[in-house]
């Protein structure tokens, strides 16, 4: 638990460290985000794609004022429930808000209650979070569907070409193919941002959230899945490979990678969800660049990177993607409004 002084510092250092950072370049999905519509707007998406800047970028826009706070902060690792009265407290004094704008306060517990009711005041609240099930139970089914959720993705290759300030053609096109869209990774070449970010959600996102122990095999099974991007896998399989006591273990750790975006699963197309279920499954990397700084085997395999870029350009517009094989295959299969 905070005293309200507390929370003050810490939201004046923030502020102050909000208005010395640069907003960066404005990002596809910028402009799709209706403030109007919904009180309660959700940004989800890996960490470090940009959530903090596009929430930076955002605050300028937001009609009757905002105030931000970022939980990822150590000095708000104490932040309790009860202190929420506090933090509003804190924000009145910037004067009437309407929008408050939270980033990774997904770790505190009560947040969706304390969303919900801004919400329901008719006063606007933005989260960010690196998880996919940001909202869900009876906090969404109290909202009665009156949010919006949207997903950030690291950059796309027109994002790319204006953060490098470069122009479109085959050779920029390679670099992109290799690098990826993380922009820490574009400003420092470093596959260090890679290890630090897969180690953070690996133990700070899954292990913590869902209490996972056995943090070897974690990473063994998704390095395995990262390095076979665009192959089939089972659960049945990846048991006996990697000597998991039950498929459903197996399953359970590839929907933690999934809800984290690290990775997306693809189910064979087929109208009996039983045969999406059990037929084995293709798997893809959130990025090219990612997925190369782990896998010698997967940098050095054009086709791979190029199919895996295919999925996210279609994962960018669209939720349901199937592969189907029988007479004839087909890579990717989109189905929208059935």
């Amino acid at each position: 638990m905070l005293t309200t002084s507390q929370i003050r510092e810490i939201y004046d250092a923030q502020k102050q460290l909000l208005t010395d950072r640069e907003t960066g370049i404005y990002r596809q999905i910028h402009q799709s985000i209706r403030f109007a519509e919904q009180n309660l707007i959700i940004v989800k998406g890996i960490r470090r794609s940009g959530k903090g800047t596009l929430l930076r970028q955002i605050i300028g826009q937001l009609p009757g004022g905002a105030c931000y706070l970022n939980f990822d902060d150590p000095r708000l690792v104490d932040f309790e429930p009860g202190d929420f009265p506090k933090l509003e407290a804190v924000f009145s004094e910037e004067g009437e808000n309407q929008w408050y704008l939270f980033e990774n306060i997904l770790q505190v517990p009560g947040w969706e209650d304390f969303a919900v009711r801004r919400a329901e005041q008719g006063r606007g609240a933005i989260i960010s979070g690196p998880n996919a099930a940001v909202l869900s139970g009876e906090p969404a089914d109290a909202m009665g569907g009156q949010f919006m959720e949207y997903e950030l993705f690291p950059f796309s290759f027109g994002e790319y070409l204006s953060f490098q300030n470069q122009k479109r053609d085959e050779g920029t096109f390679n670099k992109y193919l290799d690098a990826g869209g993380f922009p820490e990774y574009l400003t420092y070449s470093s596959p260090e941002v890679f290890y630090r970010l897969i180690n953070d959600i690996l133990y700070r996102d899954i292990a913590v959230r869902y209490g996972v122990r056995n943090h070897r095999m974690l990473r063994k099974l998704l390095f395995y899945l990262i390095e076979n991007s665009g192959r089939l896998f089972s659960a049945n399989n990846l048991k006996t490979m990697f000597s998991f006591g039950s498929p459903k273990t197996v399953i359970d750790y590839i929907s933690f990678f999934e809800n984290s975006y690290l990775l997306f699963t693809v189910p064979k197309f087929s109208r009996s969800v039983k045969d999406q279920i059990y037929n084995p499954k293709k798997v893809y990397a959130i990025d090219t660049g990612l997925a190369g700084a782990v896998s010698l085997a997967f940098s050095k395999d054009r086709e791979r990177k190029l199919e895996n870029l295919i999925f996210l350009h279609y994962r960018r517009k669209y939720r349901q993607i199937f592969y189907h094989k029988g007479k004839y295959d087909c890579d990717f299969l989109i189905m929208e409004n059935g």
